[in-house]
């Protein structure tokens, strides 16, 4: 199989890409509104002027409905699909430019709004473009993993599969299922042909009898095998209640003990910071599908945990640290794949902000953006840290520099705050602290922040929770 290459990825080495593109599950019933929302980020941060096309298909691939979007009255666009009544299909976003993008994956979200659930999740799946096809600048043969179930009585677990412009032929599809304890389960899930652009939901209680039992009350995790015909094979997954009120939702990982990804240098490490999030942040999950090896997690120096791959680790009471992870056995995998579990006490589906370890491999990032929550529908804090193990550590001198963009007005509110006061947003700062008239800004629509420093080695992410008590991290771009 192809090796996913990390040095490849933050060098930018996808060729000449003048077309970037995302394809999103929405539902539309009266329990669920799903909005498609994205940044012109294109103009902000590289200054490209470009055209956008959006398509919604049935879940069967067939085209309901295209047009041109423009950022005519705002530099943010929330879009829902323009179908009537109940609804299960896709909507793909296109974006054409005449100048390098350098990046074949666009920057977008899908926010997903139950009668108790609030879940955002950023562009996992696409259709290769058809010269990417012709180069074999494609990887179509899924080994999906890094899938968290929580089947039980009142909840299902479901993952979504979108083919690509390419027909692909019936093949056999195998799903394992493992709970807490690692005991698995597999089963053979026979698929007819998928057609072009069609979209295929799994959900594993259809396939494994049992599963609720086999789970015993605590998460598990799935992985599936299957191939499409010219798309990429991130897949939507997430658990939602069986009477739709509630759901959550975040993006599968590649299975690295199968698909080959490239190494560090000897004795690297690799960190993760874990934000206390307001005491919302509860644990750290390390999936199982991680590059074969044997690995250590320490806090502060002391071993927090030790795993093998195909281990899929729980690790508690992290919030408000960072973990460093090394490899006993071999040079350290550029990639192990992590998330922070997030929620409040109380019966809300918990969420998961996937995520990893960062290297010395991974260069500065001076700018980020990410989405603001509509505010009469869920509050927004943002939640930034820094890395000083491989950054260095900011100084106390330098600023950080805001703007909130909207979909109502091309004028953004913008804000600065020094780094003095960054170990605030350690547990989220509320954007109305940020933005005194964000929501008057906002005019009810979700909208983006932006933040830039110089320094280059922070990270930020927006805690979004309802007033039902359901919580969404999710990280910026």
């Amino acid at each position: 199989m192809k090796t996913i290459s990390l040095r490849d990825n933050v060098a930018g080495r996808h060729g000449d890409v003048l077309r970037s593109s995302a394809i999103f599950y929405v539902r539309e019933t009266s329990t669920t509104r799903s909005t498609v929302s994205f940044m012109n980020y294109w103009k902000l941060k590289r200054g490209v002027d470009v055209a956008v096309i959006a398509s919604t298909r049935e879940m069967s691939g067939r085209l309901v409905h295209r047009e041109r979007l423009h950022f005519e009255l705002g530099d943010v666009i929330n879009y829902r699909a323009p179908v009537k009544g109940d609804f299960e299909g896709s909507i793909e976003i296109e974006v054409f430019a005449t100048r390098n993008m350098v990046i074949p994956y666009s920057a977008i979200v899908c926010i997903y709004e139950t009668a108790v659930g609030y879940s955002v999740v950023h562009g996992y799946a696409r259709a290769y473009s058809s010269h990417e096809i012709e180069e074999g600048r494609t990887l179509t043969i899924g080994r999906e993993g890094c899938w968290t179930i929580r089947d039980d009585e009142r909840t299902r677990s479901i993952a979504v599969v979108h083919n690509g412009s390419l027909p692909m032929a019936g093949q056999t599809v195998r799903l394992r299922v493992s709970n807490y304890n690692g005991e698995s389960i597999d089963s053979l899930i026979g698929w007819g042909e998928l057609k072009p652009f069609e979209t295929r939901m799994v959900r594993p209680s259809d396939h494994v009898d049992g599963l609720t039992q086999h789970l015993r009350g605590l998460p598990g995790q799935a992985q599936i095998d299957f191939e499409l015909g010219g798309g990429f094979t991130r897949m939507l997954i997430g658990n939602e209640r069986l009477d739709g009120s509630d759901l959550q939702v975040t993006h599968s990982n590649f299975d690295y003990s199968r698909q080959s990804t490239d190494l560090t240098e000897p004795g690297a490490v690799g960190h993760m910071v874990v934000p206390r999030c307001g005491g919302l942040a509860s644990r750290v999950v390390v999936y199982g599908q991680s590059h074969p090896g044997r690995y250590v997690a320490k806090r502060d120096g002391i071993n927090a945990a030790q795993f093998a791959s195909g281990e899929t680790t729980w690790i508690e009471d992290v919030a408000g640290s960072t973990l460093s992870f090394v490899s006993v056995d071999r040079p350290l995998a550029t990639r192990l794949v992590t998330a922070i579990e997030v929620g409040r006490a109380g019966d809300s589906i918990r969420g998961e902000c996937s995520l990893g370890m960062l290297t010395a491999l991974q260069p500065p990032k001076r700018m980020w953006w990410g989405t603001i929550a509509a505010t009469n529908a869920a509050s927004t804090r943002l939640v930034i840290h820094d890395l000083p193990e491989i950054y260095g550590g900011i100084t106390a001198s330098a600023m950080l520099e805001f703007a909130l963009y909207s979909a109502g007005n091309h004028e953004p509110l913008k804000s600065t705050i020094s780094a003095s006061q960054l170990s605030e947003f350690d547990d989220g700062v509320e954007i109305e602290k940020i933005w005194i008239d964000a929501a008057a800004h906002l005019g009810g629509q979700a909208g983006y922040y932006t933040l830039f420093c110089e320094y280059g080695g922070l990270s930020a992410y927006s805690l979004m929770e309802n007033k039902h008590g359901s919580v969404c991290l999710e990280h910026g771009f």
